[in-house]
């Protein structure tokens, strides 16, 4: 990063060479692979900050970034505007995925997921249930991935108990095995 800035997160737009980086400081970098630099740069000073360490990042679509923080929620950037505003305060977010058809699958740190559109709007929200015979407090632990082919979720490590749990992104059906 310039200035020797240490990245938090990072990820490609879908379909292209741009790349956008969250510092550990809460700055927002955007970068071209194909031209090698630096074509934007955003300090958390200039811009509405992330407000605390970003623990995951996902470019949607063209115009799209979702960068969830430890503690002050989901933001939502657009990298060509450069505007970025809080969509889902004071929450932890633990990660984020594609959701096949659009938007993004949110994993809160406390076990909730929500499909949230491109806009920020929050389409649905579930909370994972416990496994079978198990005593801990359900979380997401940064581990989800989505197959295209299979349309699922699958949820790796809730918390101390080391189970996975597959979603149904259709019926939000949840499952552990």
């Amino acid at each position: 990063l310039p200035d020797g800035e240490s990245p938090a997160v990072a990820d490609f737009e879908p379909d292209g060479p741009r790349f956008v980086v969250v510092a550990e400081d809460g700055g927002i970098h955007l970068g071209d692979a194909d031209l090698g630099a630096w074509n934007r740069i955003w300090s958390g000073d200039e811009v509405v900050g992330v407000g605390d360490r970003a623990t995951a990042i996902r470019w949607i679509e063209d115009d799209v970034v979702f960068v969830g923080c430890r503690s002050s929620g989901l933001w939502l950037l657009d990298p060509s505007t450069a505007s970025i505003r809080n969509v889902v305060p004071s929450e932890s977010i633990a990660e984020i995925v594609r959701h096949p058809d659009h938007g993004a699958i949110v994993g809160f740190r406390d076990g909730r997921l929500s499909h949230l559109g491109s806009d920020g709007s929050v389409l649905r929200t579930t909370q994972l249930p416990p496994p079978e015979s198990e005593k801990f407090a359900i979380s997401i632990q940064r581990r989800m991935a989505v197959s295209l082919a299979t349309r699922e979720l699958a949820i790796i490590s809730g918390v101390r108990h080391g189970k996975t749990a597959r979603m149904d992104i259709d019926s939000w059906e949840i499952t552990w095995s």
